[in-house]
C-alpha cells in the first residue's frame, strides 16, 4: 500500500473513534475487507478507498456490483431502443425520459464523474431525440441535478421514504418545455421547513391556444396534468379521495406527486387549511384563475 493510500486507510479510524453508531459499523467493515487486500498483497485503489468513505458518509443510494454493470447498461438500453415515442404527450415523455437517465445513472456504468458523464449522455441522447439542448442547464443547476437523480432513487422504508422522481421531472421540463421550476436544492430536501416544501414554478409566457372567436383567448398557465385536474374539479370544496375518484386514479403517491402537489405550485387549488397542510379534513378547490381558464378552456 502506497504512503498516500495508508494514510486513507488509516483515516477509517477516525470514523471508528468520532462517528456516529452506523458509520462506525460500516467504517469498521471496510478497514477489514481493505485490510484484506492489503494481506494479499493487493493494493486498494484510491476509487476503492472514496467509495468506501462515501459509504461510511451515508451514501445510501444502492449501486449495482461491477459485475452486473454491463449487463444492467445494456439491457436499459436496449429497452430504450426498442420503446416508442410515438403518440405520447409531452408529459409523457418527459417522465419517461427521466424514468431512463434515473437508470442510466444508478447503474453507476462511469467510474469517475458518474453525474457528470450522465449529464454528457443525457445531451448527446437527447439530441438524437430531435430535441435542441446543450450543457447550459446542466451546468447552471449541476447540484439540482445530482440531487434530483438521488431522490429519484433513495427509498427508506423504516423512514417512510419513497422514490421521488418528481424534481428530475421538472429539471426536464425546464430544459425542453421551458417550464419555469425554480431548481434550488432547498426543494429537494426530504423534510423540508415550511417555507420550502412546496417547489414554486414561475410563469412562463406561452403560445395561447387555438380558440372559437365567441371565446376570448387566455395564456396557456397549467401544465398538462393539472389542466385536466382542474377540467375534473367542480367549485365547491372536493377532498383528495374525491379528485382521485373524478380522474379515475388509484395510485396516491402518483397521484400526489404528478396532480396534487403541483397544482398547488401552479396555484390551481388552494386548501381548505391553508396552516395545517396535512389537516385530517383537508380539502381542495380552485383559485379564481383556475376558474377563470377552465371558462375559457370549456369543449377545449
Amino acid at each position: 500500500m502506497n504512503k498516500d493510500n495508508i494514510n486513507e486507510f488509516a483515516s477509517f479510524d477516525e470514523y471508528l473513534r468520532q462517528g456516529e453508531p452506523s458509520q462506525k459499523e460500516r467504517a469498521e467493515n471496510w478497514k477489514t475487507a481493505i485490510g484484506l487486500q492489503a494481506v494479499d498483497g493487493l493494493q486498494p485503489s484510491a476509487y476503492l478507498i472514496d467509495v468506501a468513505k462515501r459509504n461510511i458518509e451515508g451514501d445510501s443510494v444502492n449501486y449495482l456490483n461491477w459485475e452486473d454493470l454491463r449487463r444492467a447498461l445494456d439491457w436499459d438500453i436496449e429497452q430504450e431502443k426498442n420503446f416508442s415515442y410515438k403518440g405520447l404527450t409531452d408529459d409523457e415523455k418527459i417522465e419517461h425520459i427521466a424514468k431512463f437517465i434515473s437508470g442510466i445513472w444508478q447503474i453507476h456504468a462511469f467510474r469517475e464523474g458518474n453525474t457528470r458523464t450522465t449529464a454528457i449522455f443525457t445531451i448527446q441522447y437527447l439530441r438524437s431525440l430531435g430535441y435542441e439542448v446543450n450543457n447550459e442547464m446542466f451546468a447552471k443547476h449541476s447540484w439540482y441535478f445530482r440531487n434530483a437523480l438521488v431522490r429519484a432513487n433513495y427509498r427508506n422504508i423504516q423512514k417512510g421514504i419513497d422514490y421521488s422522481p418528481i424534481y428530475l421531472v421538472r429539471f426536464f421540463r425546464n430544459l425542453l418545455l421551458k417550464d419555469g421550476w425554480v431548481l434550488k436544492n432547498r426543494y429537494l430536501h426530504i423534510r423540508p421547513t415550511d417555507d420550502w416544501k412546496e417547489q414554486p414554478r414561475i410563469g412562463t409566457p406561452q403560445v395561447p391556444r387555438k380558440l372559437s372567436s365567441s371565446t376570448p383567448q387566455v395564456p396557456h398557465k397549467f401544465s398538462q396534468h393539472v389542466e385536466t385536474l382542474v377540467k375534473c374539479m367542480g367549485d365547491t370544496y372536493m377532498s383528495s379521495a374525491e379528485i382521485m375518484k373524478s380522474l379515475g386514479l388509484k395510485d396516491r403517491k402518483s397521484f400526489s406527486e404528478l396532480y396534487l402537489n403541483v397544482a398547488l405550485s401552479e396555484n390551481a387549488i388552494e386548501r381548505k387549511y391553508p396552516d395545517t397542510p396535512k389537516h385530517p379534513r383537508q380539502q381542495y378547490r380552485l383559485t379564481p384563475q383556475a376558474k377563470v381558464w377552465k371558462e375559457n378552456n370549456k369543449g377545449v
